[in-house]
Order: structure tokens, then C-alpha cells, then sequence
């Protein structure tokens, strides 16, 4: 879902989950790392869907590696995860496969991949991910870095777009595809669960349930777009940045849900939350420079903004389509009602 600081409630079901779970760790790490003689780990003060454990390994050579490990299997998955987590959108192979197949041959900047050690009988998916040092952006209060993290986006798009050993990483790996077919099933569930949620204020809930028909419109737009590998929710949550002599490195991570689709969804969700629609419209400028300097054919500047508009409504549906009356991370936290409506009203819809 996202990474994010755990609160004590979370803390203490993964203390439980990797206590019962140590030995086997153990065990897989001897699997992928040869000459281990010593590993220590802790509980992770991150989280994303699954329990997240951290290890410095020691090898008989003096060497050390510090790891992060992450168990896909759904026994790893947190209880809150489990209860409203879309079952549509699990797969306990494709963050492996992805980060296997995809983000470290094409060398996309995401952590480190050492390795996995799957046991689908006991329902075990381990990875061991590189350790990164860098802080979440949304702890991150100046506005130029988010500007290059913009600008790092579009280069990593055009550049994993026109890479010709994608399809084929892509044919093995179960990406999600963000399609027609799958943005119908958010609106009919973000419209089921609306209209019997009573929180919500009655005129906003009629308001979103005008949109189903004219939102057709909005998928032949968001078909038209230009599309690609996509992280799948390339929140300011999601994305690590450390700064190496002097210059901001771009660390993705969580690619749980890692897909093809329109690459301008990234996008939105790097842009969401309480920015003003000048910090945002800086952002989406600098994310189209990006793209330009990488070869990437330009829209017009309208037509260019309109179709992050039309990505901005999707998110919030998918937000909204997510679970029955589901509060989103703190990372998260946006009126996504409020937002669907604005966007639609500047849509025209």
C-alpha cells in the first residue's frame, strides 16, 4: 500500500508475526547469501501492506550487508491490510518478479534486489532489498527537491518506455494492467460504498453519482494518453531521497503494484495532496520539461494539463473505490470526495 512510520498497533502485530517467523528468515537468508555467520535483525520503523524486517548479515570474510526483507505471502500481510486490501490486486510474485525482471536489469534507481527465497507451501515470499539511506519526500520540506523528483519521473518513463528489453521483463512478471476495464471496476465500487456511506455530506455523494455516465468520456481521454511501466502509487510516501555529494538521489520503493498504464497516474500521485494549483502546475511543468529533454513527443500545454486532470479523477476513484469507509494512511490523507468533485467540476463534467 505505502510506506510509513508504523503507530504501536501495528508494531505489535509484526513483533508477534516476525518473532514466529525469525528462524525461517534465517533460514532463507542462508539460502540466497552464502557464508553467513551471524545475522541480527529488528523489526523495520516502516511498513507497507506486509511486515518489514531489517538484518545486517555478516559474512566469514569480515563483510556485513545491511538488508531490508519483506515477506510478500499474505500470513505477512497486516491485519488492517487484510481487511482492506482489494483481493483483485494481490499477487505474492509480482513486487519479486518486478524487481527481478524489471527494476534492477533497467537499473531504474529503486533499492538493491540480492535476491528471494520463495516456499509456496508454507506461503513464504522473501525478498532481500538493499537498505537504503534516505528519508520518505514527504518528510521533505523544500520544494526544489520535489521538483526533481518530478523531473527524475519523466526520465525514468521515457526511458523504461523506449527501452526494448521491457516487453519482454514485462511477459514475466503479473503486472497490473491500468485499463478501461480495471478504472470501471474503481467507479462501481467507489460509487457502491459512497452511497451508503452516511458520513459523507448527501449533495457531494448525489454529486459523484452524476459522474458515472459521463465518465466514459474521461477513460476515452485517459486511453488516449501516452502509457507505460508505472509504479502504481508513486505517493511522496513511496519515494526515498538522500543527497550524495551534493546531488538528490530518487529511491522508489513498494512496488507492489507495479503495472502498465498511463504514465501520467505517477504523476497525479506525486501531486496529490495540499499543494496550491501553482505548486502543482510547477510540478507537472517540470515533470513535461523532463520529458521533453528525454525525446519524449510534447502535447500541448492544455492538452497536456487536461490529461493529468483526467488522471487526478482516477486516483481519487481509485481511493475512493479502495475499501468500505477506508481512513488512508496519514501519508495519504486528502478529501478524495472533495477532490473527485473539483477535478470533475474542472473537467467540465
Amino acid at each position: 500500500m505505502t510506506i510509513a512510520r508504523t503507530d504501536p498497533a501495528q508494531r505489535a502485530d509484526r513483533r508477534e508475526y516476525l518473532s514466529s517467523r525469525r528462524d525461517e528468515l534465517r533460514a532463507a537468508l542462508d539460502t540466497v547469501f552464502p557464508r553467513v555467520v551471524d545475522v541480527e535483525t529488528r523489526p523495520s520503523p516502516y511498513a507497507s501492506s506486509f511486515a518489514i524486517e531489517e538484518a545486517t548479515v555478516r559474512f566469514d570474510d569480515g563483510s556485513s550487508l545491511e538488508l531490508v526483507c519483506k515477506d510478500t505471502g499474505e500470513a505477512a500481510m497486516l491485519p488492517e491490510a487484510q481487511r482492506i486490501r482489494p483481493r483483485f490486486l494481490y499477487d505474492p510474485h509480482r513486487e519479486i518478479a518486478a524487481y527481478e525482471r524489471i527494476l534492477a536489469p533497467l537499473d531504474l534507481g529503486a533499492p538493491r534486489f540480492f535476491g528471494s527465497a520463495i516456499d509456496e507451501r508454507r506461503g513464504r515470499y522473501w525478498m532481500f532489498l538493499e537498505r537504503v539511506r534516505g528519508v520518505p519526500l514527504t518528510e521533505v520540506g523544500d520544494f526544489g527537491t520535489w521538483q526533481q523528483v518530478s523531473g527524475w519521473l519523466a526520465s525514468m518513463h521515457a526511458r523504461v518506455r523506449r527501452d526494448p528489453r521491457l516487453a519482454r521483463a514485462a511477459a514475466g512478471v503479473g503486472l497490473v494492467q491500468y485499463d478501461r476495464a480495471q478504472s470501471r471496476v474503481w467507479m462501481e465500487r467507489a460509487q457502491w460504498y459512497l452511497h451508503s456511506d452516511e458520513t459523507r455530506p448527501r449533495p457531494a455523494r448525489l454529486r459523484f453519482a452524476s459522474l458515472l455516465v459521463p465518465y466514459e468520456r474521461i477513460l476515452d481521454e485517459i486511453a488516449a494518453l501516452p502509457a507505460g511501466f508505472v509504479h502504481g502509487e508513486f505517493f511522496a510516501s513511496n519515494v526515498l531521497v538522500a543527497t550524495v555529494a551534493g546531488e538528490v538521489r530518487v529511491r522508489p520503493v513498494d512496488w507492489e503494484v507495479a503495472g502498465m498504464g498511463p504514465m501520467l497516474m505517477d504523476l497525479a500521485a506525486l501531486t496529490a495532496g495540499r499543494w496550491t494549483e501553482g505548486e502543482r502546475f510547477d510540478l507537472a511543468i517540470g515533470y513535461r520539461a523532463a520529458a521533453s529533454e528525454e525525446g519524449e513527443p510534447l502535447q500541448p500545454l492544455g492538452a497536456f494539463m487536461r490529461g493529468l486532470d483526467c488522471c487526478r479523477l482516477q486516483l481519487a476513484v481509485q481511493r475512493l473505490g479502495w475499501a468500505r469507509q477506508w481512513t488512508p494512511p496519514a501519508t495519504q490523507s486528502q478529501d478524495w470526495l472533495g477532490e473527485a468533485l473539483h477535478v470533475a467540476d474542472r473537467l467540465g463534467l
